[in-house]
């Protein structure tokens, strides 16, 4: 990919929390990891070093958590959101329940592959997402796609 991107002279960015990127009305804040990582680089596991955002547009918001589980997210100033990328693909969270108690998501999307060998998501993952009115799977639904229109998001899945 870094070569892919140096050919094509695209600047590589190393984001750090408190950086905001704008398109137009969308903000992408980032939360996650602090700006100068570097105990945080030196082996150990990588899912400390995901990178968490928060993508924002007017009132609609959407938690992106990579494979950050809640002992990095529970740390962070999160508040509610309309949707969340469910962290490590579902994988067991013992403070996955408080974390969704403060985000109260409207959609939950667990980015999964079928029949992995990790079981994920787990059974623990899947009864704490049973406080989210909306949730879905990828290795079940397909793509899942959010889109916003007017403000209004509507779901779709494509398979």
């Amino acid at each position: 990919i870094l070569a892919a991107a140096s050919a094509r002279g695209a600047r590589i960015l190393t984001p750090g929390a408190g950086e905001v990127l704008r398109a137009g009305p969308i903000a992408l804040d980032v939360l996650w990891p602090p700006r100068e990582p570097t105990a945080l680089h030196a082996g150990g596991d990588p899912n400390v070093r995901a990178i968490v955002t928060e993508v924002r547009d007017g009132a609609f918001s959407l938690l992106l958590t990579a494979d950050a589980e809640s002992d990095i997210t529970a740390p962070l100033d999160l508040g509610p959101v309309t949707a969340l990328k469910v962290a490590h693909h579902g994988s067991a969270d013992p403070g996955l329940p408080a974390l969704l108690q403060r985000l109260r998501p409207d959609v939950a999307v667990i980015e999964v592959g079928a029949h992995n060998p990790y079981g994920h998501p787990t059974a623990q993952a899947l009864a704490a997402l049973r406080t989210v009115p909306h949730v879905y799977r990828t290795d079940e639904d397909g793509t899942v796609r959010l889109d916003l229109t007017g403000g209004r998001m509507e779901v779709s899945n494509v398979r």
